[in-house]
C-alpha cells in the first residue's frame, strides 16, 4: 500500500527527538524571521536528510547540494542562502566539505552506545 514502509524501511528508520517547543527557540526564530515557515520546513528536511545519512554528515559541494536541493524541493541557490543562515545562526555546522547538526551527532552517538548496552545486556 503506497505511504506505508515496509519492514525493511521500518527496521532503517530512525527516531530522532523533535522538542515540541523547537519553533520558539532563539536560532530558530531567527531562521523563522529571515525566511519564515519555509525556512523552518526546509530546516527540519534537512535535518531529515542528515538523519537518514549512515554518518550524520552530508557533502557541501554543488553537486550534492543541487541532488538535495532536487530532493527536497527548493531551488538550489535558495538552499545554499539557507544554509549558509542556518551555519551562521550556528543551528548546523561545516568542516568545510561537509555540513552536519552537532546535536543529530550527539542523539545518534547516544542511539549507538544504547544498541551496545542491549547486545551487551542480551
Amino acid at each position: 500500500m503506497k505511504g506505508r514502509m515496509n519492514m525493511r524501511e521500518i527496521k532503517n528508520s530512525y527516531y530522532f527527538s523533535h522538542d515540541c517547543n523547537a519553533r520558539t527557540d532563539e536560532k530558530i526564530l531567527k531562521l523563522r524571521a529571515k525566511f519564515g515557515w519555509e525556512g523552518y520546513g526546509i530546516f527540519w528536511a534537512i535535518i531529515e536528510t542528515l538523519a537518514e545519512t549512515t554518518d550524520g554528515y552530508f557533502d557541501s559541494d554543488d553537486e550534492a547540494i543541487g541532488g538535495l536541493s532536487l530532493s527536497i524541493g527548493v531551488a538550489k541557490n535558495k538552499l545554499k542562502e539557507i544554509l549558509d543562515y542556518l551555519i551562521k545562526i550556528k543551528l548546523l555546522s561545516t568542516n568545510n566539505s561537509q555540513f552536519f547538526s552537532v546535536r543529530l551527532l550527539e542523539h545518534i552517538e547516544l542511539r549507538k552506545s544504547f544498541v551496545i548496552a542491549g547486545r551487551k545486556g542480551a
